[in-house]
């Protein structure tokens, strides 16, 4: 019996349809595709994306979407099936390293303690005999007078003065911000924005993958859930290609956009466009 990838695959190349062209036609990446017929499981993306996957896939073939998911579903509930009949196997309790080093351990204990117990008696024994000697007490030499150094004139506390320059007044510091002048209202405005960039707005209500490429640049993947919103800029164009329709509301420039799509639609848009500039 064939599996849910090889039965993909034997209807795809009956209708002489490679997958170069469905990735082409559908904006999904040929590795996905190949993870699909292969039984890849790893490699998929989530279970929202990937039915809109599918259902592309078999729109572009033409087969029934809603069959193809099905089919899926149930190729999944058999290897869930046979993962429970089939339980791993149970490692052992004690590993044989473990067994070596657990005895090694022991000794080491035992052998720290009888070093340091040992040890600190002979120290406290050895303190006991230097206290318990009487300690002759030097005596004087007769007929000689002892002369003391005459003591040193007390100092005034806090009279110390460093450096040659006399110490500030209370509130007399200057920080670098008194000496910053302050940014033009026009200067700020450059900072914060480039001329002519684009900007685009991304708010998700719903799990949603997106592949995005700005300008020129590499293309990139996202997983957003819901509730997070995602700001991208560019100086040309924003390209999106977005696996769950439904699931996210597009702001361009600060004008709403709307959803391109359904829960579970694969959708993807170029901007600026003819519609939104």
């Amino acid at each position: 019996m064939d599996s849910f990838g090889e039965y993909l695959r034997k209807e795809r190349e009956s209708r002489s349809v490679s997958l170069e062209e469905i990735s082409a036609a559908t904006r999904i990446r040929k590795v996905f595709l190949e993870a699909i017929e292969g039984d890849d499981t790893d490699k998929l993306p989530a279970e929202v994306f990937l039915k809109g996957f599918l259902k592309a896939y078999a729109s572009y073939v033409g087969l029934d979407k809603d069959e193809v998911v099905l089919q899926y579903k149930r190729y999944l509930d058999g290897l869930k099936n046979v993962e429970e009949i089939t339980p791993p196997p149970k490692k052992p309790l004690f590993s044989r390293r473990l067994l070596i080093a657990f005895p090694l351990a022991i000794i080491l204990i035992v052998f720290l303690f009888f070093y340091f117990y040992l040890g600190k008696r002979e120290e406290i024994k050895t303190r006991t005999d230097v206290i318990s000697k009487p300690s002759a007490a030097p005596s004087m030499p007769t007929g000689e007078t002892t002369v003391y150094p005459p003591p040193l004139p007390e100092e005034t506390a806090g009279s110390v003065v460093t450096g040659d320059k006399p110490p500030k007044e209370p509130g007399s510091a200057v920080s670098l911000a008194d000496r910053t002048e302050p940014l033009r209202p026009e200067e700020k405005k450059a900072e914060s924005q480039k001329e002519g960039e684009k900007n685009l707005l991304v708010k998700t209500s719903e799990t949603t993958w997106l592949r995005v490429q700005i300008d020129d640049k590499p293309p990139f993947e996202v997983l957003l859930k819901p509730g997070e919103n995602l700001t991208w800029n560019a100086l040309r164009t924003l390209k999106l290609s977005i696996g769950n329709a439904g699931g996210i509301d597009l702001f361009y420039n600060g004008k709403a956009l709307g959803k391109l799509g359904n829960s579970g639609q694969v959708a993807s848009i170029t901007l600026p466009n003819e519609k939104f500039r």
